[in-house]
């Protein structure tokens, strides 16, 4: 077994086979408590995008409370969707506006 020189891979070799694996496997996670408790060294909750990932491939992880990589600082942000829907039925009420705004 060997390492990328980058560090990103480990290189396991064969009689007849070279495999190149990643070194972390930081999307199997779904949530901010499942990446972090698996202690995994790669992997950190990225806030921003609301993924495990690496903290290099997390967009601004440099700036306060974009990356964690302590269970303590994982936080839920709830999603609530808003939908705007706007209906208009051309017969048998001749294009009169039915429901407008409906939420």
């Amino acid at each position: 077994m060997l390492f990328s020189p980058d560090l990103q891979f480990i290189y396991t070799l064969t009689d007849k086979q070279v495999t190149r694996v990643p070194v972390e496997s930081c999307s199997q996670y779904t949530s901010c408590f499942e990446c972090l408790s698996s202690r995994d060294p790669h992997c950190g909750w990225c806030v921003l995008h609301n993924i495990c990932s690496r903290r290099d491939h997390c967009e601004r992880a440099d700036e306060p409370q974009r990356f964690t990589s302590q269970v303590d600082q994982c936080v839920e942000l709830p999603v609530q969707l808003c939908v705007k829907v706007d209906a208009t039925v051309a017969w048998p009420n001749k294009g009169k506006v039915l429901y407008n705004n409906i939420d």
